[in-house]
């Protein structure tokens, strides 16, 4: 199991260090690897149409010490449907090492000047093996602008 130390994402600003060698060496190492620590679990802040690390990991309630990578993918999903169901194809490897995290996003009317959020009361979004599905229940097809974010971890 990390020690407490090692998911920690603040930096001390300063620390003494002695000035011989042999005695700032272990502690050098060792800021080295608290800078290295904070900074890969920082959240990223790209948005993109392809698979990135989010910097986060996911640590399963099932007693195991495994922590695991969390995966973020930025769907451009276009005009929202006319109440009636979207499917777009995800490209995502959804097995039994899966696990769906997080699922948002947003839809906007550019003519009306308005925008929403996903899922809501009337749009709902989910993910099957193949397909990212939205389902309106009334006519959202001046939302010619949508994204869809999953945030996921697999094996």
């Amino acid at each position: 199991m990390s020690s407490s130390t090692e998911l920690q994402n603040q930096i001390p600003v300063y620390q003494d260090i002695p000035e011989d060698w042999q005695s700032s060496r272990q502690i050098l190492v060792e800021r080295i690897k608290n800078i290295c620590n904070a900074i890969n679990i920082r959240g990223v802040g790209w948005e993109i149409d392809k698979e990135i690390l989010t910097g986060k990991k996911y640590i399963p309630s099932t007693g195991s010490t495994e922590y695991r990578d969390i995966f973020r993918h930025t769907f451009d999903t276009g005009a929202l449907p006319k109440s009636s169901t979207k499917l777009i194809p995800h490209g995502v490897t959804v097995d039994a090492n899966f696990v769906l995290l997080a699922m948002w996003g947003a839809a906007t009317d550019p003519v009306a000047f308005r925008s929403i959020p996903l899922p809501n009361a009337n749009i709902n979004l989910s993910i099957d093996a193949t397909n990212l599905t939205i389902k309106t229940s009334g006519n959202y097809s001046g939302y010619t602008a949508s994204n869809i974010i999953i945030e996921y971890t697999t094996a």
